[in-house]
């Protein structure tokens, strides 16, 4: 961050304080701030906390949304004063991701509070995207702590009716958003200090870990994973019904309605993708981890195992990596049994060299031994082109179970993470029964 932002930033009017520091701060110390991201639906909220070694020479990043916690490693904050202010610039790179956080907080000992601004860098599939940031705080420590955002995330709404109770969000709601023709779910958790976690579960995934209030009839929630950053507002009608809006960074805004249906189940994920088969293993060759040419029949040979899961994922794709853990522990668990896995990676762009880079880089951060071909572009419809043997590729992930022979065992497309609660738990133990029925 250079001295213009410095200057922006200290001409700035001073955004309000919800907790009140009692000291100066020191470089070396702990800093517990709201980032908001400046999207069309207003502030997108999420809690960042920066973090010194006690050595002084790292620094270390975790970005909450709930119960989610992000830690990242490449982290650099220098600190100066101006006057009597303290002064940090912060860049937070998410390298999988293709994201950058930049921005400058000062920190005024008369007014005890931090104030701040800068820019979030992404690429996207159509480019690269800049979104402004704002910064304020410090966030107090408290109860809060125990799911990892506080109440502080969003801001009070003071004008707000007040008929509606905060355990009147709670539950299970049918979902309808206005760009599908499919229901979706949503999960709402309301805690008597109207503190939300959520989620919305849709054929193809989930919306990942949701955080945020409810104030009266408003309720509000967001995420910032780094590949996505999701705002969601709703507001209850007097019929008992949600009517809100989504919006996904500054690209992309729908609106959704939701009632509540504690019955609501979504479609059998092992039946919505076909396996068309016709085309030989040998036939479909990808670039490899060395940027050589492999097909996918060598590739399973030299696997072996009696049971094969042949993942096609994204390194962008937060429930892709929901996946890839998951199949490290049943990786861990089965291996000696004969379960083996295969990564078919479809990137943002057509360039091999950072694709291999990016894909090493993803193993290397989870620890995944198995080996991953370079597949093409995300892009679904060219997906589909790249990988026939399957109807279409309708999300990422879809797990591929194959025999020894590679004759298909089952598939299933779209993922239910963590962040869906028991509707993971019987996914998990569905896939662990489909091994475990397979195995030799």
């Amino acid at each position: 961050m250079n001295w213009i932002m410095i200057q922006i930033v200290l001409l700035a009017g001073l955004l309000p304080s919800i907790a009140q520091a009692t000291e100066r701060f020191d470089p070396q110390e702990q800093h517990t701030v709201i980032v908001e991201l400046l999207v069309p639906g207003g502030a997108l909220p999420f809690e960042c906390d920066l973090q010194q070694s006690p050595d002084g020479d790292l620094w270390h990043a975790a970005i909450s949304n709930g119960d989610e916690v992000i830690g990242c490693r490449d982290v650099d904050v220098t600190h100066h004063t101006i006057g009597h202010d303290d002064v940090w610039d912060v860049r937070i790179n998410l390298t999988h991701y293709d994201t950058e956080l930049q921005w400058t907080m000062v920190y005024s000992p008369e007014q005890r509070a931090y104030r701040g601004g800068g820019i979030l860098e992404k690429t996207r599939p159509s480019g690269r995207v800049d979104i402004p940031l704002s910064i304020r705080g410090p966030v107090q420590p408290g109860p809060w702590q125990s799911r990892s955002s506080s109440p502080e995330r969003f801001l009070p709404i003071e004008s707000v009716e007040q008929w509606a109770s905060k355990n009147d969000f709670s539950g299970r709601w049918r979902v309808q958003f206005s760009s599908s023709d499919d229901p979706a779910i949503g999960v709402f958790d309301v805690d008597d200090m109207g503190f939300v976690n959520g989620t919305f579960l849709t054929e193809t995934g989930d919306y990942r870990f949701l955080a945020g209030r409810v104030d009266g009839t408003k309720m509000r929630m967001s995420c910032f994973d780094g590949a996505h950053a999701f705002l969601f507002h709703a507001t209850m009608r007097e019929d008992g019904t949600l009517r809100g809006d989504f919006w996904s960074g500054t690209w992309w805004h729908e609106t959704w309605t939701a009632i509540r249906d504690d019955n609501i189940s979504l479609p059998d994920a092992y039946e919505s993708t076909e396996w068309l088969g016709g085309t030989s293993m040998a036939e479909l060759v990808f670039v490899d981890e060395g940027g050589q040419m492999e097909s996918l029949a060598d590739a399973l040979e030299q696997l072996g195992g009696s049971v094969r899961v042949v993942e096609v994922f994204g390194t962008w794709c937060p429930n892709c990596i929901d996946a890839a853990k998951d199949l490290k522990q049943l990786e861990d668990k089965y291996h000696d049994r004969g379960l083996r896995v295969l990564g078919l990676a479809f990137e943002h762009t057509e360039d091999v060299s950072r694709s291999t880079r990016v894909v090493r880089a993803y193993k290397e951060r989870y620890g995944l031994g198995w080996p991953v071909l370079i597949a093409g572009l995300s892009n679904k419809a060219e997906a589909s082109k790249a990988f026939p043997v399957l109807d279409r590729i309708r999300t990422y992930p879809t797990l591929i179970f194959l025999d020894e022979n590679n004759e298909l065992i089952a598939i299933h497309a779209g993922y239910t993470g963590p962040a869906t609660g028991e509707a993971y738990d019987e996914m998990i133990a569905g896939f662990e029964n489909l091994i475990e029925n397979n195995l030799d």
